[in-house]
């Protein structure tokens, strides 16, 4: 059987990519496990990362992206518009709230999706 070992590279807040050499290479991580002998056969190493354009599920995922672009996916359109695009400026249980050129209140139940924006 193939050995799949999995690192993932996470700030300490969880909210992006991180590695203590501001680098990350699988050959390094993969030579430091050689060296320490955890894994006693032949393995393949994958490293990996939450994503730039990661979904925000759960409110300490919104936590973490207060202050933040993110991209709104709706139900029902606000203003003839299904996707809205802003800053996230704040949320409770009920309501996310965006800012652009004003505050935006958008309720939760008619989302469907929010994620990251990442400028490529």
């Amino acid at each position: 059987p193939t050995i799949v070992t999995t690192v993932s590279f996470l700030s300490p807040d969880h909210t992006s990519m991180y590695s203590p050499s501001a680098s990350p290479s699988s050959d390094d991580d993969k030579t430091i496990l050689d060296t320490a002998n955890y894994i006693k056969e032949q393995y393949f190493l994958e490293v990996s990362s939450p994503g730039v354009e990661r979904v925000l599920r759960k409110g300490r995922h919104l936590e973490q992206n207060i202050g933040k672009e993110i991209i709104v996916n709706l139900f029902k359109p606000i203003n003839n518009q299904k996707q809205i695009e802003g800053i996230l400026n704040k949320y409770d249980d009920r309501n996310i709230y965006l800012q652009q050129k004003d505050i935006i209140e958008i309720e939760r139940k008619n989302i469907s999706l929010i994620k990251l924006k990442f400028e490529w």
